[in-house]
């Protein structure tokens, strides 16, 4: 009995699709609001820092504020792996996971 041959290119031609679609869904999450889980959560040293929410969506809060009221700021995407702070201007470096 002779085994099936497995072709990989067909096997990454059926994938290609998928991580274009996944891509896609990655890109309107963000877009959203919905933290994709990338990259650490960020933290500046003048005391602003990001959580996440119940719902999934990224918001900012004081470090001290055992309230996490949402401060309504988000940090500015610079590059891949550069934020700005939006209320001091610190660039800092994300970890990507």
């Amino acid at each position: 009995m002779r085994g099936k041959i497995h072709d990989n290119s067909s096997s990454l031609s059926n994938l290609k699709p998928l991580v274009k679609r996944l891509t896609e869904i990655k890109k309107q999450a963000e877009a959203i609001g919905l933290f994709t889980d990338d990259r650490e959560l960020l933290e500046c040293t003048c005391g602003l820092i990001e959580d996440i929410a119940f719902d999934g969506r990224l918001f900012t809060c004081r470090k001290n504020d055992h309230a996490f009221k949402d401060t309504g700021l988000r940090f500015i995407k610079v590059n891949e792996n550069i934020f700005c702070c939006p209320e001091c201007k610190t660039k800092l470096k994300v970890e990507l996971l």
